[in-house]
Parts: C-alpha cells; structure tokens; sequence
C-alpha cells in the first residue's frame, strides 16, 4: 500500500497555507514579481514561480483567466505557430515575430511543450526529413547490411545521421538507444561505425 503524502498546509515543512497561496495568486495577478512576493511570505522567489507554473500547490487554483505576465505566448499563439511551421519557416523568424527564443519554438515543434494544443492533422516538422515510421525500416535494411550512404540516399539523410541510429543514439524513443547487433560489413569500413556524439 502507498503512503499518503500530506501536501499543502497539511505538510510538515510547508511555510505556506492555502490562504496565502491564494494571497500569491493576488499577487502574481497585479504583476508583482517573483522575489518581491517570495519575500513578502519569507520563501523564495522560486516556490512563487512553481506555484506560479502550476507545479505545487495545484489543489489551490489560479483566479479564472490568470494569465502569467511574463507568458509571451497564449494557447490562441500556437495554431498560428503550427500554420507558420507546417509553411517552413524559420524557427527564428517565428520567434521573433511573436518575441521568444528559437528554442521556444523548437520545443513547440518537436511536442515539449503546449502539448495541449495539438498540432494540426498530419502535422510533419519540413526540417525534420525521417519519422518514426522511418526507423525500424533503417534499422531492418542496416540488419540486412545494406551501407550508410545507400540508406542515406534513399531517405535524403547524411551517413552520420544513419550511423547514429544504427548506433542508438539518434531516435531512442524508436530503438531504445540498443545499437543492432551484426558484424560490421566491408561497405562500412570507409565510415567508422562508432560516430561520436
């Protein structure tokens, strides 16, 4: 049987109360910033910004229709963002347009982040040339030793991104980072089978 974890006021080490926490949500509203607030209530500005991003003290909600000031992007953002994606522009052209960093971009495009707005139907990233699908028909042509370069060739991929995945290293949510086991061929000996990460 699990143990039963005390969370919020309940918890012995907690400096806050739900009526604080509710106080913070307040505070967080008319734009107070993290360390102002974390002082104010003898925390630091850290516990405000995880309470602030919903990571602890989820049992007390947000005011209906809070919005984080220093959220530069909404859920209405992102099919405009998927839209602009899915026309192949560039990450950081997009950034720019809506005021974050290329990574921003990059963790919307590749699912980390505003995973709860879907990306369109047969969304496929233009930059990203391979898929899923892809993988398992490399790894069954590398187990039949067909080279780098013809693998290469037919999916529009360079031989270090077939090296990688032959080698677990690219696409461990597909191989689960176990390189093929075979004896190297000699078509290979041109390409070194361990290209380094």
């Amino acid at each position: 049987m699990a143990a039963v974890v005390s969370r919020g006021s309940k918890h012995g080490k907690s400096k806050l109360s739900e009526s604080d926490v509710t106080k913070i949500w307040e505070m967080l509203v008319d734009g107070m910033t993290y360390p102002e607030i974390g002082k104010r209530f003898g925390v630091d500005g850290s516990t405000i910004y995880s309470i602030s991003r919903g990571k602890t003290w989820r049992h007390v909600p947000a005011p209906a229709g809070y919005k984080n000031p220093r959220q530069k992007l909404t859920a209405r953002d992102i099919p405009e963002i998927w839209e602009m994606l899915t026309d192949g522009i560039m990450y950081r052209e997009i950034g720019k347009r809506f005021g974050v960093s290329l990574p921003t971009i990059c963790s919307i495009s590749r699912g980390k982040t505003w995973r709860h707005v879907p990306a369109p139907a047969g969304y496929k990233n233009p930059r990203r040339k391979l898929t899923a699908r892809d993988i398992p028909e490399i790894l069954a042509m590398r187990a039949d030793g067909v080279t780098y370069t013809a693998i290469g060739q037919v999916y529009n991929v360079t031989q270090a991104t077939i090296g990688r995945i032959d080698n677990g290293v690219a696409w461990i949510c597909v191989t689960g980072g176990v390189p093929i086991s075979r004896p190297p061929t000699n078509a290979d000996s041109t390409i070194s089978e361990k290209i380094p990460i």
